[in-house]
């Protein structure tokens, strides 16, 4: 009886330790988004947020952007012309890797839960690969150093600052 006390007891504790998949970003899924899901859907999804649409001039959707109550892009998706997701890029701090990373943490917070593999610049940004998962973290150009910052040769990631701030995460599904 003791036994059985204890394990009814014990599982509103056992139950609010397990991580909500409702800010979940991984390689298959965007919080209640999973990758099999088509654009169509994301409405339903997501019935707090307000939804822009990208259509072309046939009215086919081929985009999306998820905007919270304040008007600030969450997420924006690109498809095929089948439906299916096929980009996301994820613009939010609310979404967190099972690591706890996402927008608005810092490259050193990434450095201390994934190896990173390689930066690359671009334009406006460094994209940031790391061997454990095959999300694409970016931090903003600005953010390097002036021995850097305007050049396109490849980055050493010693020479990132570790103060940089994610600004966006790309998932390809």
């Amino acid at each position: 009886m003791k036994k059985m006390l204890y394990a009814v007891l014990s599982l509103p504790l056992f139950f609010s330790c397990t991580p909500s998949n409702e800010n979940l970003m991984s390689k298959d899924q965007l919080g209640s988004l999973q990758s099999t899901d088509s654009i169509g859907l994301v409405s339903s999804l997501f019935p707090g947020d307000s939804i822009d649409f990208e259509r072309l001039n046939t009215g086919q959707i081929v985009g999306l952007s998820v905007l919270n109550a304040n008007q600030k892009k969450r997420f924006q998706l690109r498809a095929n012309l089948e439906g299916a997701i096929e980009v996301v890029q994820v613009y939010d701090g609310l979404y967190k890797t099972k690591k706890g990373i996402g927008v608005g943490n810092t490259l050193g917070e990434l450095e201390k839960v994934y190896t990173i593999e390689r930066a690359v610049p671009a334009i406006k940004s460094v994209s940031v690969y790391v061997k454990e998962s095959p999300l694409l973290f970016l931090f903003d150009r600005s953010e390097l150093p002036e021995s850097i910052k305007y050049s396109f040769d490849p980055i050493d990631p010693v020479q990132l600052p570790s103060e940089a701030v994610i600004n966006q995460v790309i998932i390809s599904w």
